[in-house]
């Protein structure tokens, strides 16, 4: 298996990141000026661009603005992503939704990364039997 920081890069420039033990922290090896901070062992991969208000795209089209990271924040605060849904209608949008995304996968990958996905229905979906 490898190892985690072999793998693991930086969002956009996929630059190749380094565990900094002492500020418990991921640096940029190429710009050790960049870091990506670990809360409760989570690490937030988002430049600090992305946790700015968003003015582009349809933002501006519309005339809005959105933080990101402050609605997302907020959702997870409220909305548990791993409770099993008990409404019926609930229930089949989710599977509607599923069988739509795993039509969308290409058939010979070999490897998947489900991150922050709720209940890993993807991973689940896509083991070999």
């Amino acid at each position: 298996m490898q190892n985690l920081l072999d793998v693991l890069a930086e969002p956009g420039t996929l630059a190749n990141l380094e565990y900094q033990e002492a500020e418990d922290a991921f640096t940029v090896v190429e710009h050790p000026d960049r870091k990506y901070q670990i809360d409760q062992g989570v690490p937030y991969f988002l430049p600090e661009a992305d946790t700015a208000v968003v003015q582009d795209g349809p933002h501006v089209k519309h005339g809005t603005d959105f933080a990101y990271l402050d609605h997302y924040t907020k959702d997870a605060e409220v909305f548990d992503y791993f409770e099993t849904p008990a409404d019926p209608a609930t229930v089949h949008e989710n599977r509607r939704l599923h069988e739509v995304i795993l039509r969308k996968l290409p058939g010979k990958e070999m490897r998947l990364l489900d991150v922050g996905c709720g209940g890993a229905w993807l991973a689940a979906a896509t083991i070999p039997n």
